[in-house]
């Protein structure tokens, strides 16, 4: 299951250290997205308390309000699937904000500083050489297998791991290593993915954040059997439904938009760009759903936000090339606020006035890698 796309941590020793950490009262903050949310959520459940938790906002990947709340809040924190090597600097800033000890556990690819700062412990999730049908190891999964090394199976938690896996549209990609759910769970649990990366795209959702995580996290620490009807039933249900339909409707416009416009071309890979004019921070879920729609090449979606330009970059599935985080990677670091990501799914933030020299130099790095079939 999940537990062996982690085979070079050792698990039972990782949950015990994890464990020691939240129960002397360290805080956990999560990437606002099906991921990160599912990945604190089960993370919660290895505490005897329940821990402060945190959602952290892609505007602010600055780390300045996370900074700000770990201040008042913790003097050790743990964090999941927050890319803090997007922005070095940023993690130098949440470092010194932590009077103790400071855990990241991520697979992103950044620009990791020659020394981290030494109240820094960071947890790769990915395997010195990543397997070819897996490059990423979402932080859900990895929480999830922490769980098992310890016998801690719920029909809970793998209901939580399931969503997550919809979320971060790899649901069919590690179907051998997830729990199989009946199919009424399954379909519930893809409501429940989508649902959580609509939410955190919403204005309201720095103020509503707390109070789906509170009921989330008190859903996962029931002992009460897993019931379809009393999730169905439930407040965050309704509020994860209802951020679907507010999103997917201006999501589906533009993708359809994006879709009729003849694509770039980088070398024989088709690119489709499309700008995102939204209030909402849909570029990511705009970037995704692209991908799906056209299935083949990558697809790019920008949106101004007020820190820069958002970018995000997906490969198709189809494809083993190009490195989309290693194309963002090896371009000039004057473009950019923020860059990392995986080799199927990256993103940026873009400084404003350097946004055309970017486009022009990101169709070069991506013809220069070429690609091949899977």
């Amino acid at each position: 299951m999940t537990g062996s796309l982690f085979q070079h941590i050792d698990l039972q020793e990782e949950c015990g250290l994890l464990r020691s950490q939240l129960d002397r009262g360290a805080a956990i903050a999560f990437h606002a997205d099906a991921d990160g949310l599912m990945s604190a959520v089960l993370a919660s459940q290895l505490s005897r308390r329940t821990p402060d938790v945190s959602a952290v906002l892609t505007e602010d990947f600055d780390f300045r309000a996370l900074a700000d709340w770990v201040r008042t809040t913790c003097e050790s924190l743990v964090t999941f699937d927050i890319n803090v090597f997007s922005n070095p600097a940023a993690l130098e800033l949440l470092a010194s904000s932590t009077q103790d000890t400071l855990t990241v556990y991520d697979d992103h690819l950044g620009l990791s500083p020659q020394k981290l700062p030494e109240n820094v412990t960071y947890r790769n999730l990915l395997p010195p050489r990543a397997d070819p049908s897996g490059e990423i190891r979402p932080t859900s999964m990895f929480v999830h297998a922490l769980l098992n090394s310890e016998v801690r199976r719920s029909p809970r938690n793998d209901f939580l791991c399931v969503a997550a896996a919809h979320g971060e549209g790899v649901r069919e990609r590690f179907r051998k290593h997830l729990p199989m759910l009946a199919q009424p769970f399954d379909r519930l649990a893809r409501v429940v993915g989508r649902g959580a990366n609509a939410f955190f795209t919403l204005p309201s959702a720095t103020t509503l954040a707390p109070a789906l995580v509170a009921a989330l996290v008190a859903y996962g620490r029931q002992s009460a059997p897993i019931e379809i009807g009393e999730i169905e039933g439930s407040d965050w249900v309704g509020t994860l439904r209802d951020a679907t339909s507010e999103v997917d409707h201006a999501v589906e416009a533009i993708v359809a938009q994006a879709r009729s416009q003849k694509p770039y071309a980088a070398g024989d890979v088709p690119i489709y760009i499309t700008e995102v004019r939204d209030d909402r921070r849909i570029v990511n879920l705009v970037a995704s759903s692209l991908r799906v729609a056209v299935d083949e090449g990558v697809s790019v979606a920008w949106q101004r936000r007020r820190g820069g330009v958002a970018v995000e970059l997906r490969r198709a599935r189809s494809l083993s090339s190009p490195d989309l985080a290693d194309a963002l990677l090896s371009m000039n670091p004057t473009y950019f606020v923020s860059r990392g990501g995986h080799p199927m799914a990256a993103g940026a933030t873009v400084r404003e006035e350097s946004f055309h020299g970017f486009t022009q130099s990101l169709l070069a790095a991506l013809r220069a890698q070429g690609h091949s079939p899977s």
